[in-house]
């Protein structure tokens, strides 16, 4: 498996407009982030977690050209903000819709948002996604990669983390129940949530990032939906070796 980093930013993204901070102003390339979206590549298949307004830029930039199956996390604007973008991707698929995983209520809030997406109107406008409801652990490819969903708290909402083999992504969280560690349990590599250093009603901190990276205990740990309180290079100073901050264009394997 390869995970590509396509944005580690928090919802406004870094730089954020109108801010004059040390970060904002940054020439540092890992201090430059989009908004939060991973590529997973499984023997060829192609799946993108969220699909945010700036997944344009994130596939001419990382040159994809081919996507699978849509993982969407929850249905706030930086991660379904760029759905439209996905109708790119359909010209390699024969225009066939590509598959959309979710929970009941995210498919429904992405299908009333962008309901042209799931409407097979001509040969020129065929659907975009194709709507899969999720309620526990799915298949794909017949059941070669098997997917098991998690719910989190995000404030007073919810998103969903996802664990496929060793590996686990949770963006957008900020308290995990029992279930979500049984899941999380032996998990190897962990993308994990941490807006800044102080806390947020709805998503972890740093303290609390540290705090559940040594519960899990993963082999290793990489930090991402960064805001611009954070600077790649002071914070990866301080951290353990095996607690990493994302970066736009990371590759993880």
């Amino acid at each position: 498996m390869q995970v590509t980093i396509l944005g580690c930013g928090s919802s406004y993204g870094v730089p954020q407009i109108g801010c004059e901070c040390s970060v904002c102003n940054s020439t540092h390339p890992k201090n430059n982030r989009t908004r939060a979206s991973i590529l997973l590549e499984i023997d060829g298949f192609k799946i993108l977690i969220d699909a945010g307004p700036d997944i344009r830029l994130q596939a001419l930039r990382e040159n994809i050209t081919q996507i699978d199956a849509l993982f969407i996390t929850h249905a706030h604007f930086d991660h379904i903000g760029g759905i439209g973008d996905l109708r790119a991707f359909m010209y390699g698929r024969g225009n066939e819709a590509i598959p959309m995983f979710s929970d009941n209520e995210t498919n429904q809030i992405v299908k009333n948002t962008f309901g042209y997406a799931f409407n097979n109107k001509s040969i020129l406008y065929p659907a975009i996604l194709e709507s899969n409801v999720f309620v526990g652990e799915f298949s794909l490819l017949d059941p070669k990669i098997t997917v098991i969903p998690f719910k989190q708290k995000h404030g007073k909402y919810f998103s969903y983390g996802f664990r496929i083999g060793d590996f686990a992504y949770s963006t957008d969280v900020n308290q995990l129940d029992e279930n979500a560690y049984k899941i999380l349990d032996g998990v190897k590599a962990w993308i994990i949530d941490c807006i800044r250093y102080y806390p947020s009603p709805t998503h972890f901190c740093l303290d609390d990032t540290i705090r559940e990276i040594y519960k899990v205990n993963p082999t290793e740990a990489i930090i991402t939906h960064m805001c611009h309180d954070i600077d790649y290079e002071l914070l990866s100073s301080i951290l353990p070796s095996n607690i990493k901050l994302a970066y736009d264009g990371m590759k993880i394997f």
